[in-house]
C-alpha cells in the first residue's frame, strides 16, 4: 500500500518475522532512496496480528489506519499519525477508531477534510449482514462534534454492501459508491455527503444502474475540469461473463447523465476496472483483460493482460479496449496515476518472471496525449501515418516530435538509448486525427534526467514502427 505525499512516497509492507503478520512503515524519495532508515518503523509492534492498511497524505506526514485483532476475538480499527520524519505524533499503540464486540472492522476509504479533520469510512463486516459506516475525527483522536461516536450509518445490513469507494468534491464533500444485494442481485449504489455528513441524494443512495444479474467492484473518479465523475465496474448483465460498464454523475447538479455506457463488451471477463480523471481528456480507465489466456502465441497465453479506454462524453477507443501490456503469465491490478499537467503514469504488477513461484514485479508506462500542431479546418487530413523531423535537434530541454495521424487509436513512443536500454516509454492518446505533435523532455519514466548523447526514437503506429534519432545536450 503507497500513497504520496509532499516529499515522499509512503509505503504500508507487511512483516511477519516475528511470527506476528505487522505492518511496517517507510518513505521513499522519487528515486525509490529510503528517506527514514532502512527497515522504516512499525506502525504498533504487539503479538496480534494486523491487516488493511490504508493510508493518507498529510501536510506534514501521514495517517495510517488499520485493523488489529488486539482483544484475541475480532479485528478493530486503529490509527496513527506519523510526522514527515517518522514520529509517531499519538499514542504508541494508536487511537482506537472502532472497537465493536464480535464483528471484524475495516476501513473502506478515507480523506480529509477542509477543517484538516478525518472523514473515515468502514465496514462492519458481519457475515452476509455487514454495516457500511463513517464518522470525523480529529487527528488528535476524538470524535467531532456532532457525529455518532459508533458512527454513521451508510448502508446495510440488508444487502451486506461492500467494495466502497471514495473520492473528494471540493466545496461539497465527498462522493462515495459501493456494491450491495437488492432485488436478489449485486447492484451498484452512490452517495454525497457534506462535510457534516448530511446525506445529499436518497437517503438509502442512488442507484447507478439496475441491469439484470451482478454488477460490482466499482471504481470512481472526479473530473474537475468537466464537472463530472465517472463510476465504473464489474458488469454480468449478459449472463455470459464480466463486461465493463460506466455511469457519469453530474457532482454539481447530483445527477445521473445518460444511461449507462458500455467501456469493454470484448467476449472473455473484464475485471478489476481502475479509473482515473484526465483533465479537458476526461477519463483513462485501465483494468484487467482474460483475453491473456486466449493468445495465439503459446509463449504469451496463460494469462491476465492489462487494456485501456477513455471516456468523456463518449467512448473514445473501440468497445473492445486498446492492449497496453500483452506479456507471459499475469498483468494485474493497473492504475493511473498523475506524474504533471500532460503525463500520466500507468503502472502495474507483471509476474512475466515468475518460475516455480510466482514473482511479482512492478512495471509501469507514461500515459500522454498528443498537442494539436495545427487547425483541422486548415490542413487537408492525412491518409497514412508519417513520423516527422523532431525539432530541435540537438535539443536541450524538451523536443518536438511532429506525426501525421490518420485515425484516432493510440500510438505508443519508446526512447531507446545506444546499449538497447528504453529510458522512455509512453502510450499516447490522439487528442484527434491530423497533424500533431509529441513531447520528450530528456527523462526517464520516474523523472530522472538522462545523460547526454544520441538516442534512437521508435514510435509504433497500428503496428509498424518508424523510428528516428534524437541528439540530447546538456
Amino acid at each position: 500500500i503507497s500513497v504520496l505525499g509532499n516529499d515522499g512516497l509512503y509505503l504500508a509492507t507487511f512483516d511477519a518475522s516475528t511470527g506476528t503478520k505487522l505492518i511496517r512503515l517507510t518513505k521513499v524519495s522519487a528515486q525509490l532512496d529510503s528517506l527514514w532508515n532502512r527497515d522504516g518503523v512499525l506502525i504498533h509492534e504487539t503479538t496480534a496480528d494486523q491487516r488493511r492498511p490504508f493510508l493518507i497524505p498529510l501536510d506534514n506526514g501521514v495517517v495510517v489506519f488499520w485493523s488489529e485483532i488486539r482483544n484475541a476475538i475480532d479485528f478493530d480499527i486503529y490509527f496513527q499519525v506519523f510526522s514527515a520524519d517518522g514520529q509517531r505524533l499519538g499514542p504508541v499503540d494508536g487511537y482506537p477508531l472502532a472497537e465493536s464486540y464480535f464483528v471484524d472492522e475495516y476501513v473502506e476509504w478515507a480523506t480529509v477534510t477542509p477543517e484538516g479533520d478525518l472523514l473515515v469510512f468502514w465496514k462492519e463486516d458481519t457475515w452476509g449482514a455487514g454495516v457500511l459506516k463513517a464518522v470525523r475525527v480529529t487527528t488528535a483522536g476524538q470524535v467531532v462534534f456532532g457525529w455518532p461516536p459508533t458512527g454513521l450509518s451508510v448502508a446495510g445490513p440488508t444487502g451486506n454492501p461492500d467494495a466502497l469507494r471514495g473520492k473528494d468534491l471540493p466545496g461539497t464533500g465527498v462522493l462515495v459508491v459501493w456494491e450491495e444485494t437488492r432485488d436478489q442481485a449485486r447492484d451498484v449504489y452512490g452517495q454525497i455527503f457534506d462535510w457534516d455528513g448530511n446525506p445529499l441524494l436518497a437517503s438509502q443512495g442512488m442507484a447507478l444502474t439496475t441491469a439484470p444479474n451482478d454488477q460490482t467492484n466499482p471504481s470512481l473518479a472526479v473530473n474537475q475540469t468537466m464537472g463530472t465523475a465517472l463510476v465504473v465496474w464489474e458488469d454480468f448483465r449478459d449472463g455470459l461473463d464480466f463486461n465493463l460498464y460506466g455511469q457519469l454523475i453530474d457532482v454539481q447538479g447530483f445527477g445521473l447523465l445518460d444511461s449507462n455506457q458500455v467501456i469493454c463488451d470484448a467476449e472473455q471477463y473484464q475485471l478489476r476496472p481502475y479509473v482515473a480523471a484526465l483533465d479537458e481528456f476526461g477519463y483513462g480507465i485501465v483494468w484487467e483483460d482474460e483475453r491473456g489466456s486466449m493468445a495465439e502465441d503459446p509463449v504469451l497465453t496463460g494469462g491476465m493482460d492489462v487494456y485501456l479506454n477513455g471516456f468523456s462524453d463518449h467512448l473514445l477507443f473501440p468497445s473492445s479496449g486498446i492492449p497496453v501490456i500483452q506479456e507471459y503469465h499475469d498483468q494485474k491490478n493497473p492504475q493511473i496515476h498523475r506524474l504533471n499537467h500532460d503525463e500520466y503514469l500507468l503502472i502495474w504488477q507483471d509476474l512475466r518472471s515468475s518460475g516455480k513461484a510466482d514473482l511479482v514485479n512492478l512495471y509501469g508506462t507514461v500515459l500522454q496525449r498528443t498537442d494539436l500542431l495545427e487547425s483541422r479546418n486548415s490542413t487537408p487530413l492525412p491518409g497514412s501515418f508519417r513520423l516527422k523531423p523532431a525539432y530541435p535537434n540537438p535539443f536541450n530541454g524538451a523536443v518536438a516530435i511532429p506525426v501525421d495521424i490518420p485515425s484516432l487509436q493510440p500510438l505508443r513512443l519508446a526512447i531507446i538509448n545506444l546499449r538497447g536500454e528504453t529510458v522512455y516509454s509512453s502510450l499516447v492518446l490522439p487528442q484527434t486525427v491530423g497533424n500533431q505533435v509529441l513531447r520528450w523532455e530528456g527523462k526517464t519514466v520516474t523523472g530522472e534526467p538522462v545523460p547526454s548523447g544520441v538516442y534512437i526514437l521508435e514510435v509504433d503506429y497500428g503496428g509498424t514502427r518508424y523510428s528516428g534519432k534524437l541528439t540530447y545536450l546538456k
